[in-house]
């Protein structure tokens, strides 16, 4: 994602047997823009290619609950206490880590507090100023969608 500070990657995670083509597309990106590389974490368990991607471009990783580049904020995703759900106000888009997987609640017994609370931190996530919810699992959906899950 291209911001006005930073090129962002949000849970990256370089595609096996794909490596040469995406670092010549992201090599592009990066040299095009001529902003540092910002890693995004949703949760830190999802460090994944970041430590690689870090090194190649002596990017900066955030851990949503801890920092945040400008223009992002963290939001409970109901999960785990250290899962969030990441706004991009710029961008109007939802990155919700692990709370959704393949355009569904994540399973009952991932939650540490319960369903309950799960859906009450995403009804609450529904109101903010977004049109996309891009889950770290699956492909992007509208919020609309979301709402419809609730």
């Amino acid at each position: 994602m291209e911001t006005a500070e930073h090129v962002c990657l949000v849970d990256p995670l370089v595609p096996h047997g794909e490596e040469e083509r995406f670092f010549e597309a992201l090599d592009r990106d990066v040299e095009r823009l001529g902003l540092p590389v910002a890693v995004v974490l949703t949760n830190p368990w999802h460090r994944r290619s970041s430590a690689e991607l870090a090194a190649r471009y002596d990017a900066t990783i955030h851990v949503a609950g801890e920092a945040l580049p400008p223009g992002f904020d963290a939001n409970p995703g109901g999960m785990q206490p250290e899962d969030f759900v990441i706004h991009s106000r710029a961008h109007r888009a939802l990155f919700t880590g692990d709370t959704l997987v393949d355009g569904a609640l994540c399973p009952e017994d991932w939650l540490a507090e319960g369903r309950e609370h799960h859906v009450t931190c995403l009804r609450r996530v529904v109101e903010l100023d977004a049109d996309l919810v891009v889950p770290a699992h699956g492909e992007p959906f509208s919020v609309e969608r979301l709402a419809s899950l609730l």
